[in-house]
């Protein structure tokens, strides 16, 4: 193979990897990174194209997985350890893609040999598969998986890892046999590599359902609150309309029974201030929201609750629907500001369901809204903050969900809102 054909095949190894490991990430300027990569795609492929001419074969895979390393530093500035899970993901995601790609073509050509034509035709397969992986697969929560420090999943990927290598290391060192013995290799191979991802991708589901089982347990209390609410207000209704009732059967002049009607209307007007919680079709929600009213009234905080659309949908959970929440709320209620005034709205316009958090503050610059996300930058003025809104922003990018925040001033307060509009 020429250093052109191996600078073009090398093109797709790196770029893949590229795409795979922003799969893994799924940093908010995705577009930016992945420019900034094309210098170093470029430089990996042209270096990778000579080093194939002048090293010994067996030293090739060993010099890839270093130079791979290299540019996911390069490209990302993550840390060493961090960096290191990220080459090492993206390694065992792009070694079993390009493994499929050569599957895929060997199903379709037949008997594939060690050509830059073949070779090619794998390629474009590959980077298709990784497309494909990139936009509807979501690998990010192996990342998150190991973060997280899962014995289990870092064992498994471990292994797989290890058949991949030696896989690798026996394309290279013994080409021709591999491929007399390709589809018996494959069948075992994949076999074993598709049995440790379904029990990796069971250990991710069962932590979910673990978090979600965590999430009712807590909240349940609250739901009760809210129920036993409800209850003691529907007691209080039926008190007030046997008031009424009585207002107009013991009194004959029908001017003092409006006037009665009006006076005692005006003092019951709040009756109904869980009727808006009650809507919603999260029932969790609603007592997360019923237990974060109750906290504003021990602080002195104005909270409304505004629900014109009580049917959100969102790829959220439960627990992360109320994770973000939470985090908004009381990012909201901590503020610095006189007389807070928080205010929760769920809509629906321009075809997105939205939920809007919104809190009584100065007039914020754009250069510093831009910094809202950014870890450990807060505007308190307490130490250890800055992490709410940046763990915000990292959940809702999990999912591709927008969070916009703009200044609004609001007449019915005679003052300026900071809002986080949510859509979903």
């Amino acid at each position: 193979m020429t250093v052109f054909e191996s600078f073009i095949l090398s093109i797709f190894d790196v770029l893949g990897f590229i795409i795979i490991s922003l799969g893994l990430l799924r940093e908010e300027n995705q577009y930016k990174i992945f420019k900034k990569s094309l210098i170093y795609i470029f430089l990996y492929s042209l270096i990778m194209s000579v080093i194939e001419i002048i090293i010994p074969i067996e030293y090739i895979p060993i010099l890839v997985l270093i130079f791979l390393y290299i540019v996911i530093y390069l490209t990302y500035r993550k840390g060493l350890v961090f960096t290191f899970k990220i080459w090492f993901l993206s390694t065992v995601l792009i070694l079993t893609i390009q493994y499929i790609s050569l599957i895929i073509l060997n199903i379709i050509i037949g008997n594939i040999e060690y050509k830059f034509f073949y070779g090619l035709i794998s390629q474009i397969i590959f980077i298709f598969i990784v497309i494909f992986t990139f936009y509807k697969i979501k690998i990010h929560v192996l990342l998150t998986y190991i973060n997280q420090q899962k014995k289990i999943a870092i064992i498994l990927l471990a292994n797989i890892f290890m058949i991949l290598i030696i896989i690798l290391m026996y394309w290279r060192l013994d080409i021709d046999n591999l491929l007399n013995n390709f589809l018996d290799l494959s069948i075992l191979s994949l076999s074993i590599i598709f049995i440790y991802f379904i029990v990796i991708k069971n250990g991710i589901r069962n932590e979910y359902e673990a978090r979600e089982l965590e999430m009712y347990k807590r909240n349940l209390p609250i739901i009760d609150n809210l129920i036993s609410e409800v209850r003691r207000k529907q007691h209080e209704f039926d008190n007030h309309i046997q008031a009424i009732n009585s207002i107009i059967y013991s009194n004959s002049n029908n001017n003092e029974v409006v006037e009665s009607l009006k006076q005692y209307t005006s003092e019951i007007e709040n009756i109904n201030d869980l009727g808006n919680l009650i809507k919603l079709k999260d029932k969790i929600l609603a007592g997360f929201l019923f237990s974060k009213q109750k906290e504003s009234e021990k602080n002195n905080i104005q909270f409304n609750i505004v629900i014109e659309n009580p049917m959100i949908d969102t790829k959220l959970k439960s627990y992360e629907l109320i994770q973000v929440l939470g985090n908004l709320i009381d990012n909201a209620f901590e503020t610095e500001v006189e007389d807070n005034v928080v205010v929760v709205k769920f809509l629906r316009k321009y075809g997105n369901d939205i939920i809007e958090v919104s809190n009584k503050h100065p007039k914020v610059e754009k250069e510093k809204i831009e910094k809202f996300f950014e870890k450990e930058f807060s505007t308190k003025k307490k130490k250890g903050r800055g992490y709410g809104l940046y763990n915000v922003k990292k959940r809702l990018n999990k999912y591709n969900i927008r969070i916009l925040v703009e200044n609004e001033y609001r007449n019915e307060y005679t003052s300026n809102f900071i809002k986080f509009r949510i859509m979903f």
